[in-house]
């Protein structure tokens, strides 16, 4: 511990004051706070991006399914002679049956939007539709859009396809 009071090396140091010693056990902590968040920060970001994009492929797969379904029904019902076999006509409708419960994008916006509408930022899907029911040619076309690090593609899906 050395010699008590001065000596030929000086002074005896004084004692560490309080905001010292609270100074002294702070600073582990600061440092052990910032190294977390230099890890776990990125790390949140990472799932984040990573749940988002699996929601918008989840829509983009469900979107397809589902239309593919309705219109193997539609020509089941048909083949039976049922006069309730229906299809939606146009893109709104379609979006209507698509999104029955409201269901979301990543950023909030619903998750079927009319083709077109679909953007980078959002990740909503987008509904094209051409030909009608009547004239047997309605396809679907479902666009996904780049977001994130997915690539934009899209799926069309016919009536007439067997």
């Amino acid at each position: 511990p050395g010699t008590q009071g001065p000596n030929r090396f000086g002074n005896q140091t004084p004692p560490n004051s309080t905001p010292l010693v609270v100074f002294g056990l702070f600073l582990p902590i600061v440092a052990f706070v910032g190294l977390l968040a230099a890890v776990a920060l990125p790390a949140y970001n990472e799932y984040i991006d990573n749940a988002n994009m699996a929601k918008v492929n989840s829509h983009y797969e469900e979107g397809a399914h589902y239309i593919a379904n309705a219109m193997r029904k539609y020509k089941t019902g048909m083949a039976l002679g049922r006069a309730d076999a229906t299809l939606p006509a146009d893109a709104t409708a379609w979006i209507a049956a698509l999104n029955p419960t409201d269901v979301k994008s990543p950023d909030g916006t619903p998750a079927y939007v009319a083709a077109g509408n679909e953007t980078t930022d959002n990740g909503a899907i987008g509904v094209a539709v051409t030909g009608s029911v009547e004239a047997g040619d309605l396809s679907v076309e479902l666009r996904r859009p780049a977001f994130v690090d997915l690539e934009a593609t899209s799926t069309v899906i016919r009536l007439a396809q067997d």
